[in-house]
């Protein structure tokens, strides 16, 4: 629980940021910011997220990352230890993605840092996609944050039914994750929808990586 409060006061923190609303001098009546004082000491007055900006929300988030995906994942006995890497996969990335899709521009240079976390994960194909999802490149060499869906979380969804399927063939493999969500919108008629996510993976020396997230 504590560490939960603790995460939430760091993505409380980092959205502070990307808000621009920084300030690192205790406020008293006579260092009280005004709107105008607040707007240039902020590292981010101006609407774009640069390289630098990226690199602190990465070191924020790292702490609640999951590890590289290995062998010790896959052949566990327990599903909710599967379960767990896999969930936190999908928070850890849509946090991500969702900090880093905060402003309206994106600094060049800084997609190469965002690339280069997801590929911690994901197959630099998959990071590409993902990317692209949310950023269109401008003219300028810089890139403009797309509306769209923020990144999928299925399995945090899931309440009972737990199964993680595992299928491997030579060096790819096949997780499905699945069970069951309830809906409580109608107190007098709990409803139960499926949960269904595969990951398919493809390992490269000692580790896996994600070539693709479907959600069915």
């Amino acid at each position: 629980m504590k560490s939960t409060y603790i995460f939430a006061a760091s993505l409380l923190f980092v959205s502070t940021i990307l808000g621009g609303c920084v300030s690192n001098k205790q406020v008293t009546e006579e260092t009280k910011p005004t709107a105008s004082s607040i707007e240039n000491n902020s590292p981010l007055k101006e609407e774009i997220l640069k390289a630098e900006d990226v690199k602190l929300v990465i070191s924020l988030l790292d702490k609640y990352s999951p590890s590289v995906l290995d062998e010790s994942v896959l052949e566990a006995k327990d599903d909710t230890y599967k379960w767990i890497w896999f969930n936190k996969l999908q928070v850890w990335t849509s946090d991500f993605i969702r900090l880093t899709h905060a402003k309206d521009k994106l600094e060049g240079k800084a997609k190469d840092v965002i690339i280069d976390r997801l590929n911690k994960y994901f197959v630099p194909e998959e990071s590409e996609k993902i990317f692209n999802t949310y950023f269109n490149k401008d003219s300028q060499g810089n890139y403009e944050s797309i509306p769209t869906d923020g990144f999928g979380k299925g399995t945090s969804s899931i309440d009972a039914d737990l199964k993680v399927l595992i299928e491997k063939n030579g060096p790819k493999v096949i997780v499905r994750v699945t069970g069951t969500e309830y809906d409580y919108f109608d107190s007098k008629n709990k409803q139960k929808n499926k949960v269904d996510v595969e990951f398919d993976l493809i390992k490269k020396d000692n580790h896996y990586y994600i070539t693709k997230i479907e959600h069915h």
